[in-house]
């Protein structure tokens, strides 16, 4: 239900108008840095946390999907240095803080989305 009405509000916007950015970085350091899958004669191999940054209305939208059924440990880099930028957990709006070393050490639960939205001084 939650997922239904961020996607009516501001991240459904940051997808359908933002643009894909390539500044930011998510680094597995703790679990499986890809997923196989395997068809008959066909294999190919992913990510396991597949990751979106979207730029739209002065804001940075960061979307992540743990692919897995294991625990991942990862880290969000790329950010600007200092606490210039407030990252806000778009599904728990209290949950918001700032990031001055330039990065956000994450975990992921089995299957799990994360999706914030960063702002402030975007600007390195």
């Amino acid at each position: 239900m939650q997922v239904c009405r961020e996607l009516r509000g501001e991240l459904g916007q940051a997808f359908l108008f933002g643009q894909t950015k390539k500044d930011l970085t998510l680094s597995i350091t703790d679990g499986p840095e890809n997923i196989e899958f395997k068809f008959h004669k066909f294999k190919e191999k992913y990510p396991s946390v597949g990751f979106a940054n979207l730029a739209w209305n002065n804001s940075r939208y960061v979307v992540m999907v743990n692919s897995t059924g294991k625990k991942i440990e990862a880290m969000l880099d790329g950010l600007v240095y200092g606490s210039v930028v407030t990252v806000q957990n778009l599904f728990d709006t209290k949950d918001k803080f700032t990031a001055p070393e330039g990065q956000v050490e994450l975990e992921f639960k089995p299957y799990e989305v994360k999706a914030f939205r960063i702002y402030g001084n975007l600007q390195r």
